[in-house]
């Protein structure tokens, strides 16, 4: 399991606020003024950060996320740095069935690969941040 907090970091504050039993091996915040990913788990610091722009090119085809992945990579973070939607998920991922992210949101997500990007519209930016 993967939590992600979009909001500025305020460890005490923000993990107070959430209710009920955290079961996750590790948890990344991910600052939403500057899209830079914390790892909280101090036994297990990333220490490999690599950031790539992708551009998804045609409209409506699915694009592997970043074209050339981080070996052993550990979380990915999507910025939709575009003022249009985009869809993430597998290979198959279209905007029906992709995981909705808005334009100017941003995504952490636990993953060695495999992650897909599909948009709309032709010649689309995004930001891509893998660490491991």
């Amino acid at each position: 399991m993967s939590v992600t907090h979009t909001g500025n970091i305020q460890p005490q504050l923000d993990l107070e606020e959430h209710f009920g039993t955290l079961d996750a091996k590790r948890v990344v915040l991910i600052d939403k003024d500057t899209g830079s990913a914390y790892n909280i788990d101090p036994q297990t610091p990333f220490t490999t950060y690599v950031s790539t722009t992708v551009t998804l090119t045609s409209a409506g085809a699915a694009e592997k996320l970043p074209t050339s992945e981080l070996s052993s990579r550990k979380c990915l973070v999507i910025h939709n740095k575009s003022s249009y939607d985009i869809y993430w998920g597998s290979d198959s991922v279209t905007t029906s069935n992709g995981i909705l992210l808005e334009a100017g949101e941003k995504v952490a997500i636990r993953s060695e690969s495999g992650i897909y990007g599909v948009c709309g519209t032709d010649s689309v930016d995004i930001n891509i941040l893998e660490c491991k």
